[in-house]
């Protein structure tokens, strides 16, 4: 598993200590407590709530069809952007914390938003004695997510993905229309090859080589 720092924050208490310590506090709670209305680092995340229906669903006691449609809702076009600026922000090391308010004790959609980040995309958010990570097999594929949205750059992308993964096969062209490698180098038309190749120079260099053609070295 890849370390991340993700946590829930299940306290008021909690909320401002990780605020003042320079985490990025993501409110996705109706509450309004007077006590967090001026802390630095609030996000509000009001898109990530579930919709009418969903809650609808979970007072009646449907919880599965309630987590069903939460996570139709949360890969919808909005929801989804936030999702990936939240992956972003793990991938660039930035700590990130969730606070659901009072609904984290009353209501189910919480732990169903928790569920979401590890089922569909590999978090595991850290609470308590579980620490946060995001899941080897997942890396690759969020990291592509970001990378096709804009969140990530090119550079970013290419040194954090682990060496010897395949490259998914709907970034390769905007691998190749962004680095624009000479059609010599890529043996047979395998892009994969070749980018995975160059992924395993960047590593052994310790840098992002800029150009395609550059070859990794000992030097600076």
């Amino acid at each position: 598993m890849i370390p991340c720092n993700i946590w829930l924050l299940d306290s008021p208490e909690m909320v401002l200590n990780y605020s003042l310590q320079g985490g990025k506090v993501i409110f996705i709670t109706e509450d309004s407590d007077p006590r967090l209305d001026y802390i630095p680092n609030k996000l509000s995340a009001k898109i990530l709530l579930p919709p009418l229906e969903v809650v609808d669903a979970e007072l009646d006691g449907r919880l599965d069809e309630a987590e069903y449609k939460y996570g139709i809702y949360l890969s919808n076009m909005e929801p989804g952007d936030y999702v990936s600026t939240i992956i972003a922000a793990l991938v660039y090391g930035i700590p990130v914390g969730l606070y659901f308010g009072s609904e984290f004790k009353d209501l189910r959609y919480p732990m169903m938003f928790i569920n979401y980040l590890y089922n569909q995309k590999g978090i595991v958010v850290g609470y308590r004695e579980v620490q946060p990570a995001i899941l080897d097999n997942f890396y690759p594929i969020i990291l592509a997510e970001i990378y096709l949205k804009g969140l990530i750059g090119v550079d970013m992308f290419m040194m954090s993905m682990p060496a010897d993964v395949d490259i998914p096969q709907y970034v390769q062209p905007l691998l190749v229309n962004e680095l624009r490698p000479p059609i010599s180098f890529v043996k047979n038309g395998d892009f994969n090859g070749y980018f995975k190749g160059l992924i395993k120079d960047m590593k052994a260099a310790g840098k992002y080589l800029y150009s395609p053609i550059v070859a990794a070295s000992n030097g600076d």
